[in-house]
């Protein structure tokens, strides 16, 4: 089986990640020359999480990401929702730079390349 997948963000490298684990050929195209590893921070709730550790890049990600004390949603600048994040399975929340997350990728991009 074979996969072509338009874009080499987030959503495209891990489901080409998923798809080769599982002995797909995948080709990723990607228009810009590099990924774009700028902007703002990356928010990961657990089912995230569990789709990390289903490509093999869970340990990378986590290692160095923040754990979130709080999720504040804010409109026009006010705070509309405020919730504590006690780090549970259900509530865990990670934060990171899109370079951090993207260098997750790394391992399981080459590991079976």
């Amino acid at each position: 089986m074979h996969a072509e997948i338009a874009g080499a963000g987030f959503a495209g490298l891990t489901a080409a990640i998923a798809l080769h684990r599982r002995g797909w050929s995948v080709r990723v195209h990607e228009k810009d020359a590099e990924l774009r590893a700028f902007g703002a921070g990356i928010f990961i709730w657990e089912n995230g999480l569990r789709v990390l550790h289903a490509i093999g890049a869970y340990e990378d990600v986590v290692h160095g990401a923040h754990q979130a004390p709080a999720y504040e949603t804010r409109r026009n600048g006010v705070c509309v929702a405020f919730e504590k994040v006690n780090g549970g399975n259900r509530y865990r929340l990670l934060t990171m730079t899109r370079q951090h997350l993207y260098a997750g990728f790394w391992r399981p991009l080459i590991a079976r390349a």
